[in-house]
């Protein structure tokens, strides 16, 4: 499943995760949408890498063939994704948040189905906008 809308300007978020939790995958899609994000489901297979032109990184703890953690550790591991927010979601027990910290997430959303999720991330969008100096297209 591929989700895209907005227009190449529109920041990118890849998102990442199981079909059974469809539910809250699409509730984190449209959440990134109203967000201001161009969500896009994507899928990691083997030798796949991820894309350098997200603006944001969503990972499921149960990401497809994968799972958020190792995903999470490859962007971390990559020059060219290093610097892309990563955002963890799933169960939201103590030892996943833990985990997730360890592998480098910039946060972990434990309630993915949260009426506030589309407010988290565009915190994130501004916060990464503040950084790069870039406050009104890209974050």
């Amino acid at each position: 499943m591929s989700v895209q809308e907005g227009t190449e300007d529109t920041p990118l978020a890849c998102i990442y995760g199981s079909e059974w939790f469809g539910d809250a995958l699409q509730h984190v899609v449209d959440a990134a949408r109203e967000a201001g994000y161009r969500p896009e489901v994507c899928e990691f297979g083997e030798g796949d890498t991820l894309p350098e032109d997200a603006s944001a990184f969503v990972f499921g703890e149960q990401a497809g063939e994968t799972t958020g953690l190792a995903l999470c550790r490859a962007a971390r591991g990559a020059k060219e994704t290093a610097d892309i927010p990563v955002i963890l979601y799933g169960s939201g027990d103590q030892r996943a948040i833990h985990e997730g910290w360890k592998a480098g997430a910039d946060a972990y959303l434990g309630d993915p189905w949260a009426p506030d999720v589309a407010v988290f991330l565009a915190r994130v969008r501004a916060a990464r906008a503040a950084k790069s100096g870039r406050w009104g297209t890209d974050a």
